[in-house]
């Protein structure tokens, strides 16, 4: 890599390995068509790479500036009232799931599966009110 040149994101460069072994095994089962799709996903997702990687060399963040008086109790606040408002749509989804449980087993785990959703809101605004915490705001 030449001097100043930005490192290319490494995710699309794994992608495009995946898809130059798709083809070679679609082609090596006997479906050309197959093969030539994914053969030009690889070059695709190569320049992908270059140009994510140039653009978030581009793109770097600024140094963090202290923020105005207000805005961390502020953001508190609000971390705050979320964290509560997940924790009660949380206990009311595993309650109604667990109703529905036994009536629709479908709606039962569909209102499982948006508690476990909350549940983990919940648990990101907890973190979200910590740090601010730890941050000063009061």
């Amino acid at each position: 890599m030449r001097a100043g040149a930005a490192a290319p994101r490494w995710r699309y460069l794994v992608i495009a390995i995946g898809f130059a072994v798709l083809a070679g095994t679609r082609w090596l089962d006997g479906d050309p068509l197959w093969a030539a799709v994914f053969a030009l996903a690889v070059p695709a997702n190569i320049w992908l790479a270059v140009v994510e990687g140039r653009r978030a060399a581009e793109e770097a963040p600024l140094p963090a500036a202290d923020p105005p008086p207000g805005v961390l109790a502020e953001a508190l606040d609000g971390h705050r009232r979320r964290l509560r408002q997940w924790r009660t749509v949380a206990a009311g989804c595993a309650a109604a799931g667990l109703l529905l449980l036994f009536a629709a087993p479908a709606a039962g785990g569909l209102a499982g599966a948006v508690a476990l959703y909350a549940a983990y809101r919940a648990h990101r605004s907890r973190r979200a009110v910590h740090v601010l915490s730890r941050a000063g705001a009061r």
